[in-house]
């Protein structure tokens, strides 16, 4: 159910009070420099192009992420852990079934667990609380005593916490539960059939049993990984009396286990012009009392609310300046608005929202929520919003799949505003939000996996030439039109691929040589519609190379994936009799759907041409948090990769790799804020390198033995901040290339969620 969860019900308060997690420690980290001359005087040409062709006005916008100051680190890095806290407390959607006093439950089954969590009957908190019983826990003040009445009158319970967890094989887990119980947690030496206190998905946790009320127990269990499961769970506790006065329980349960890598959908919703369109179709449904079932569905094609001025000294909140205040006539009214999940195996939902509402979200004094999704209440979720002049922020997560949202497919948000006294002659309510949807899925491994053969398309040129004089476009000079012939392997090529059905291929039955791209489409079909991390490994042969980096032209890779270069995919050495393998991450060039293949076989000795492959690419869940956007050099070892993303509130980390023997070495990360057509470094002494972003701003490290620098960037919790792109390339210092002695990586480009 919508909001049942373990993190605390939503915090109404005004704007800009987020909290955060912040990420634990990264293996190396970076020291700042104003300038790049200020590290080496050998960057003074690379550091004067970028100030002639870009200036700096960059820099003051990377001001405001607010950088983080670098320290010198290095050591292992450890296992990331996650972790919840499953607290006692109101607006948790406690629900239980209940016994007599002083008496046992019946024997538990897996009906008793289901019936507790069906229940309608929800706990009250405890106050005030008796004198003897413990009146909070040391390691979780925010807990609180939790019985069937506010007085904790003394009868025998079943409680079900729901909650969620983002995860899907949940390794190494473990749990570790504060507990006081009046009287006690199950059956243990009082009678009854149920000895055990605490459970997980009707699971028993042994030993979790007894307890009492002045003081606190824990109790821990590690291997429950096979008790958990992907999003929607329970946790219970059965509350034994045996005093005939007063029962109740109060809690903090701490579940952890292995970090594992998820997809993430996120969707934006705000309000805005009224009409209808893709982000801001907001329904408006008149009420004469709070949203029953039936009023959720009606909302659903309830006439769009029409755009208003804001009140006097009204909200105007700043995640979205698009979002506009929405009003309709009456003294109540539901809210409705749509919103698509396109990924499936969901996990959880988060939504962070912010604006403003005239003048009441929900009901405070009878605890009426004023946010539901898909018609399920999120409890707690009620403000006064000061007739629009408060602006309003909260977060929570909502429970989903089975219990919640509709997978691949519509679900609707929705808000129920009051105006209370009504305002004659005409009463009215209205509202501005902007809403922030995060939906984490368990996105299964997917392979693809193709070769030559039957099917294969080409397009032809000249013998002894490249294919064109000029860069190749996408998708204008990535169209093959006529058929490739399969051929049998000429005397001197590679004889055929171990154990693959390929096939050589060429543009002529009798191999005649020619410059050759041959193209070939393949299907990705992951259930998030996102790729995560790519892994390709290509088994090959060409005659006679794989782009023109050895016959001089325009394109130098030789492998495409739906025209973008697969990076260091050229022949440098050998000849067609060589049975090649390559393995390239290809994360940021697949898209989910219908891909094309590409393989540009450069003719060099008019002797023949041909090539075979057999692809196979390994698509893991773990998203990418970059995008390749430029090739920096070719080829090189020197990459470039976010080690941890950029979320607002957070400390995400730029990840600089060159593993190119042992020592350290000097880096530079360069940030900027656009892509810009490559600039070639080979008048400045980088031959076959190129500067693909706007360099705003500089930063100085060194790489540890093991290769790696690492760069921590704070990013303040400004929802000004989100869809803020972020485009970073490194260089690194190594004299052994000659020249300057730099090496780029390739740019990339990632985004601030």
């Amino acid at each position: 159910m919508v909001g049942r969860g373990a993190h605390g019900f939503p915090v109404w308060r005004p704007a800009g009070h987020a909290i955060h997690v912040m990420p634990g420690p990264r293996q190396f980290a970076a020291r700042p420099a104003q300038t790049i001359e200020d590290a080496m005087t050998n960057f003074a040409p690379v550091a004067d192009s970028l100030r002639r062709a870009f200036g700096r006005d960059g820099f003051f916008r990377l001001l405001a992420l607010a950088l983080a100051a670098f320290a010198m680190a290095a050591g292992p890095k450890a296992q990331d852990r996650d972790c919840v806290t499953i607290r006692s407390g109101p607006f948790q959607d406690i629900t239980a079934t209940v016994g007599g006093p002083g008496a046992p439950l019946p024997a538990f089954t897996p009906a008793s667990f289901t019936a507790a969590a069906a229940s309608t009957f929800a706990l009250s908190q405890v106050f005030p609380l008796p004198g003897f019983w413990l009146p909070s826990l040391t390691g979780d003040p925010q807990a609180k005593w939790m019985g069937i009445t506010a007085l904790g009158i003394g009868q025998s319970f079943l409680l079900s916490h729901p909650f969620v967890l983002d995860g899907c094989v949940f390794a190494n887990a473990s749990i570790t539960i504060d507990i006081a119980v009046a009287s006690q947690a199950g059956d243990v030496g009082a009678g009854g059939p149920n000895p055990i206190g605490v459970y997980l998905n009707g699971n028993a946790l042994v030993g979790f049993s007894g307890g009492g009320s002045a003081f606190a127990s824990t109790w821990t269990a590690s291997n429950i990984g096979a008790f958990l499961l992907p999003g929607c769970n329970t946790l219970e506790i059965y509350v034994r009396n045996t005093d005939y006065q007063h029962s109740g329980v109060i809690y903090s349960a701490n579940l952890c286990w292995d970090h594992e890598c998820l997809a993430k959908e996120y969707i934006g919703l705000h309000t805005g012009n009224g009409t209808g369109t893709v982000d801001t179709e907001v329904h408006a449904l008149p009420l004469s009392a709070a949203p029953i079932g039936p009023d959720f569905v009606a909302a659903q094609s309830a006439p769009f609310a029409a755009i208003t001025a804001p009140p006097p000294n009204g909200c105007l909140p700043r995640c979205n300046p698009n979002a506009r205040w929405n009003a309709t006539s009456g003294s109540a009214t539901l809210y409705a608005q749509p919103f698509e999940i396109t990924a499936c195996n969901v996990t959880s939902l988060r939504i962070k929202g912010e604006g403003g509402v005239y003048k009441f979200l929900g009901d405070a004094a009878n605890q009426v929520a004023g946010i539901y999704v898909n018609g399920k209440a999120v409890p707690g979720s009620w403000a006064d919003g000061l007739s629009g002049t408060a602006c309003l922020s909260g977060d929570f997560i909502a429970l989903v799949g089975d219990c919640d949202l509709i997978a691949n497919g519509t679900n609707w948000l929705y808000l129920y505003v009051r105006e209370g006294v009504p305002v004659l002659p005409a009463p009215m309510t209205g509202l501005v939000y902007c809403a922030r949807l995060t939906v984490t899925s368990c996105a299964q491994p997917e392979t693809v996996h193709f070769f030559s053969g039957p099917g294969v398309m080409m397009r032809t040129g000249a013998a002894m030439t490249q294919l064109q004089t000029s860069a190749f476009v996408w998708p204008l000079d990535f169209v093959c039109s006529a058929p490739a012939f399969v051929v049998g392997a000429r005397n001197g090529w590679c004889p055929g691929l171990s154990g693959s059905p390929a096939q050589w291929v060429a543009a002529t039955a009798t191999r005649t040589p020619m410059s050759t791209m041959f193209c070939q489409t393949f299907t990705v079909n992951t259930c998030t519609g996102s790729i995560g991390t790519a892994l390709m490994t290509m088994n090959y042969a060409v005659d006679d190379d794989l782009g023109d980096f050895r016959g001089g032209g325009f394109n130098l890779p030789g492998i495409y994936i739906n025209g973008k270069a697969v990076p260091n995919s050229m022949t440098t050495s050998g000849g067609p009799s060589l049975c090649r393998s390559m393995v390239r991450n290809v994360s940021d060039l697949l898209v989910n759907g219908p891909n094309t293949f590409t393989v540009y076989c450069r003719d060099t000795q008019a002797v023949a041409s041909g090539a075979i492959w057999d692809v196979i690419i390994d698509i893991q869940p773990c998203p990418d948090p970059a995008i390749r956007v430029g090739d920096g050099c070719l080829p090189t070892l020197a990459t470039l990769a976010v080690a941890a993303p950029f979320d607002i509130g957070t400390t995400g980390v730029f990840d600089v790799e060159y593993p190119q023997g042992p020592g350290t070495r000097l880096v530079i990360l360069g940030l900027g804020f656009f892509q810009i057509p490559p600039v070639d470094l080979t008048p400045f002494g980088m031959p076959n390198c190129t500067l693909d972003i706007d360099f705003a701003t500089t930063f100085i490290g060194m790489t540890g033995f093991s290769g790696g620098a690492q760069f921590p960037i704070s990013v303040p919790a400004d929802p000004a901040l989100i869809d803020v792109p972020l485009f970073a390339q490194g260089i690194v210092r190594d004299p052994s290339v000659g020249g300057l002695g730099l090496v780029m990586t390739p740019a990339i480009k990632t985004v601030i969620r």
